[in-house]
Parts: C-alpha cells; structure tokens; sequence
C-alpha cells in the first residue's frame, strides 16, 4: 500500500480525498488544514510531479487528517488517472457508506462519478479540499462592486444562460470574499472553477472578460 504519514484506526473515518496532485499540484491543498483526525486524505503524484514546496510541507505536517502517498512510477499519461480510479474503487468495495472525493480538474473522471452514482455510490470533483470544507471568514473589507447587471453587460456576445450567468457571478463573489486568499490564488480559484463548468477554450474567453473585474 502507499507511504503513510501516519495511521489512525479505520473506524474513525469519514471522507476520502483522493488527489491527482500530477493536475491540481498545490492548489488542490487548499482547505488542507480544515479537515479533522477522521479525514483521509491520499496523494497520487508521478516523476512529472513530485516536489512540492515548504509551505505545504508544513501544511501536511499540520494537518489532522490521515495522509497517504502513492507513487505512480510507469505507465503512459493517463497512468495516474487509471490507478487514482482503481483505488478508488477498492475503498469503495469496503466502505461503501463513506464519502469520496477526487481532487482534480481531470473531466475524464466524470465517467468514473457517472459509474459509481449509478451503483448508489455518491462521488464528489472538486479542484481542492476547501470546497467541500467550512468556507473561511468572509473578508469584512470586501465590497459587492458590480451588480448583476455589469455581468451581464460584459458576456452581452456570450449568450450565456440565466443560469450559467448566476454560475459565474457566484464563484467570482466566493472566491472575492476570502480573507486568506492573495488575489493571484483567487484568480487562479475561479480559473479553475470556470475551467470545471465550461472546459478550457470557453473558460479562456469567459475570463478574458472577467479581467477588468479581477482586482
């Protein structure tokens, strides 16, 4: 089995975040430090991405939650993907009332949620752990500057649905009002949650109107 940082007693778990960390590199650690000692946290990284910086060293020193590394060694580029989804269905062979969660922007493990939902299992994508944690303290200093209405005015060519409209309006304002943020790891949250809705080519151009706003 992969390297452990430390090990605590199957029974006191709760969540499983499984991260591709080859995709989301150290972004998807944000929120690391929300979890508690019931929460599980395994790390599948490659050759193409094994370093990681002193900060989130410490984070995962840090952290209350169970972590473990696998280090995947061979294979073409989707080797990563490939053992990330059969773990992930060996722990759901044996706890299959637990809650899993994969750490990437990776869509192609939309098929894998797909599967799984249809044999009851419920499977959460996420870009990092903090999604599905406590949101941080709002920052007090941050003000609502643009209306809806300036929204809809900058993606007028876009056509954009009522409801894809909202979409964006929602992140930008999420991701605005945290406090422990710099504004580039904000640009770079709602990068990749527009990146998560839309796909690359539409997120490219959605953020290049969403520029003016982002300061």
């Amino acid at each position: 089995m992969g390297d452990k940082k430390r090990k605590k007693s199957e029974k006191d778990s709760r969540k499983y975040y499984l991260i591709d960390y080859e995709n989301v590199h150290k972004t998807g650690f944000n929120g690391l430090l929300n979890l508690d000692s019931g929460d599980n946290v395994i790390i599948f990284y490659s050759g193409n991405a094994d370093k990681i910086t002193f900060s989130l060293h410490k984070e995962i020193v840090g952290s209350k939650a169970d972590i473990t590394y696998f280090e995947i060694k061979a294979g073409g580029k989707n080797a990563l993907d490939f053992q990330l989804s059969t773990y992930l269905g060996y722990l759901i062979g044996n706890r299959k009332k637990t809650k899993f969660y994969i750490v990437s922007n990776d869509k192609g493990f939309e098929y894998v949620r797909d599967f799984w939902k249809k044999q009851g299992v419920k499977i959460e994508i996420i870009s990092n752990i903090r999604e599905n944690t406590a949101p941080d303290e709002a920052d007090e200093e941050y003000i609502q500057k643009y209306s809806k209405e300036d929204f809809r005015k900058i993606f007028n060519d876009m056509n954009l649905s009522e409801e894809n409209l909202q979409f964006i309006i929602d992140i930008f304002d999420k991701n605005m009002k945290q406090a422990s943020l710099s504004l580039p790891q904000k640009k770079q949250q709602i990068n990749s949650e527009l990146c998560r809705k839309f796909g690359g080519n539409e997120t490219k151009r959605l953020y290049e109107k969403l520029k003016p706003f982002l300061k």
